[in-house]
């Protein structure tokens, strides 16, 4: 059975972020799983956040839940 630590939490206020550091990962953790709620102002294009660990934006998994606000 999988056993989630949680280690950092962050709320970002109006306006974003253009970049949340997270640096208290430990070395000996094997896997990452992150939780995001996010939601954009604009009505006709689609919005996304983009994501890197280390400087490294390749290799890795992905899954995507989207809506559009009415169904």
């Amino acid at each position: 059975m999988a056993t989630h630590v949680l280690i950092a939490t962050t709320t970002v206020g109006v306006g974003g972020a253009a970049s949340i550091d997270f640096t208290s990962i430990p070395q000996t953790f094997t896997d990452l799983l992150l939780v995001m709620s996010m939601r954009t102002s604009r009505s006709s294009v689609a919005d996304y956040a983009a994501i890197s660990f280390n400087s490294s934006t390749s290799s890795f998994s992905l899954r995507v839940v989207s809506g559009d606000g009415s169904t």
